[in-house]
């Protein structure tokens, strides 16, 4: 057996008796590639699909992506506080030794690969008026004018426009407001 010593429960001199059931006297892991377990929300559950790209950042270095592929999602949820969650796990290389058992991460799952479309910041979309569709300002000629989209796949902090825009019409993000600061 190869691996790293993680942890040891039974003591120097401490008596083990065969008959107990299995007892465990110490814990070997093989940290060269972790499995990362991610509470996935029962509304997001749905979506996920083995195979889909999986990344994470740790607190102590936001910076740097750990990335893998969506291995499968436990079919056994966990309640907390009145919500259902889910785990779906990954596996990620640990070459360097970097990561360690239990640390604290900031998981991302990809759900579509879209590329060449056209989008808007989220925070251009203005009203909801039906199922995928919302209004947006768009500013021409220095004045501004309503007008409905219809929305796709979104992110973050970008949404793809399906219909409703051309490519270099100019939304409006956010206007001021009479008495707002400047």
């Amino acid at each position: 057996m190869a691996g790293e010593v993680t942890q040891i429960t039974t003591l120097q001199g401490q008596t083990v008796i065969a008959a107990q059931q299995a007892p465990n006297i110490l814990t070997l892991a093989d940290m060269s590639t972790m499995l990362v377990k991610a509470q996935v929300s029962e509304a997001d559950v749905i979506h996920l699909r083995p195979g889909q790209k999986a990344w994470f950042t740790v607190l102590g270095d936001p910076q740097t992506r750990y990335e893998g592929a969506l291995k499968d999602v436990l079919p056994t949820p966990e309640k907390v506080n009145d919500a259902i969650f889910y785990y779906a796990r990954f596996e990620v290389p640990n070459p360097k030794g970097i990561l360690r058992l239990d640390m604290t991460a900031q998981v991302h799952i990809q759900l579509s690969d879209i590329k060449n479309v056209l989008t808007i910041p989220l925070a251009a979309l203005g009203d909801p008026v039906g199922n995928n569709r919302y209004k947006v300002t768009l500013l021409r000629n220095g004045e501004t004018r309503e007008r409905e989209v219809s929305i796709g796949a979104r992110n973050d902090t970008d949404v793809e426009i399906v219909k409703g825009l051309e490519e270099g019409d100019e939304v409006v993000i956010s206007e001021s407001k009479p008495g707002a600061a400047q």
